[in-house]
């Protein structure tokens, strides 16, 4: 497509995309190898969840304070400095991860984690600055989520190779190397200057809060990605007994599955790169319907044929409703609070994602697989239901209405200042 060529000669953009993915890649390469380096010492799964909230969920009440932390200097030292942190993290994992204390090897990864969502929300804040204008923000947008589809697909997969053939070091030693070459890809790279704010990292987070509480639109789009959130990740702990007992199906049943949904997102992010004249809120709830539809055809599928079909439909709808829930709330933010606000907006999606592993334990533990899908379907139906209500598509002057820096009263000036004291 002419817009995203265009997009990518932006030479500031084209290294932000190519380490976004390269970040969700390295992420893959060193969660199977964690995973892995956990279950062997320890053969329980207790264990293994214990990593996956270490890494995923705490990460959520540290990274906003970190990417306040980081938001007073310059973007490309932000993103060069988070990342060599994360390559320091993981040189350490590969020399330590396999004898070391676990509560030792769970603080790291909680670190880790830590800064992976704090670089993400950089990452973010820096296309919106780099990309002002919507539609090519849009078309930015889009190309990243392929970008971390992608990365999503190929990391684990990698990271499952490497792990057989050369060992956990290797696949911890592989994602040091990947996130090296993007602290050196970033360092120079020709980004915005950024907010460079002078205020305290408390009073940095407050606001970003308050900048949020304060506007309805901006509050409802949280709330329905971290319900989107929720729902899509009940379903996650019991894919593997879904494959195996649910549809009666061979070992590679469920990376099958796993890959129906990843090339789905894949579709999707391109699906959404195309349609550039649709709404966005029009988007969001046909991207919505079609994952709760995609979940009720894994609820009832006969077999493994039927249920991939159901997997690629949810990883369809999922790869354009997340982009398009971004950008709608991207679109209404000025460049100070871009970083706050994502960074707010990547916390609140890891503690969901862990909210809703942990309920799906537990409705695994008590139904059955199929119920499970079928319990997300409602979930993700409500959600769309909520969002089609709550933001109507047809409205067109409200608090919906796009942001610029000029276009604030004098009331919601007072407001924005006394949020940040």
């Amino acid at each position: 497509m002419r817009g995203v060529a265009e997009l990518l000669r932006t030479a500031g953009f084209r290294r932000l995309a190519v380490s976004y993915g390269l970040n969700e890649l390295a992420w893959g390469l060193g969660t199977v190898a964690l995973a892995v380096v956990v279950y062997a010492r320890t053969n329980s799964p207790i264990a293994t969840t214990a990593l996956f909230l270490a890494s995923t969920f705490a990460p959520a009440l540290l990274a906003p304070a970190i990417t306040a932390a980081v938001d007073r200097l310059p973007r490309r030292r932000a993103l060069a400095g988070l990342y060599l942190g994360e390559a320091i993290l993981f040189c350490i994992l590969a020399l330590i991860a396999s004898a070391a204390p676990l509560a030792g090897v769970f603080a790291l990864a909680l670190l880790d984690g830590s800064l992976a969502l704090a670089g993400r929300a950089l990452t973010r804040a820096s296309v919106a600055e780099t990309l002002a204008d919507a539609a090519q923000l849009r078309r930015g947008n889009a190309l990243l989520n392929v970008m971390w589809s992608t990365g999503s697909i190929v990391g684990p997969a990698l990271g499952g190779v490497i792990v057989a053939v050369a060992g956990t070091g290797a696949s911890l030693a592989g994602a040091a190397t990947v996130f090296a070459a993007m602290c050196v890809l970033l360092a120079r790279a020709p980004l915005p200057a950024g907010t460079q704010n002078r205020e305290g990292w408390v009073s940095a987070v407050r606001g970003g809060i308050a900048h949020v509480a304060g506007r309805p639109a901006l509050r409802r789009l949280m709330a329905a990605q971290g319900g989107l959130l929720v729902a899509c990740t009940l379903a996650v702990p019991i894919e593997v007994v879904y494959a195996a007992e649910s549809l009666q199906a061979g070992d590679g049943a469920y990376g099958l599955l796993l890959g129906a949904w990843g090339g789905g997102m894949v579709i999707g992010s391109l699906i959404f790169a195309r349609a550039q004249s649709v709404p966005l809120l029009r988007l969001m709830v046909s991207a919505l319907a079609t994952i709760a539809a995609g979940y009720t055809v894994m609820a009832i599928a006969p077999g493994l044929a039927i249920a991939a079909v159901g997997a690629a439909l949810g990883g369809l709808g999922n790869g354009i409703s997340v982009v398009a829930m971004l950008q709608t709330l991207q679109e209404r933010l000025e460049d100070r609070f871009q970083a706050r606000v994502m960074s707010l907006w990547e916390a609140l999606g890891a503690a969901s994602i862990g909210t809703g592993y942990l309920i799906g334990g537990v409705l695994a533990s008590l139904t059955s697989p199929r119920l499970v899908f079928a319990v997300a379907a409602v979930a993700v139906a409500g959600v769309a239901l909520v969002v089609h209500r709550a933001l109507p598509v047809g409205r067109a002057r409200s608090d919906l209405a796009p942001r610029g820096p000029s276009a604030l009263s004098g009331q919601e000036e007072r407001d924005l200042q006394a949020a940040a004291v």
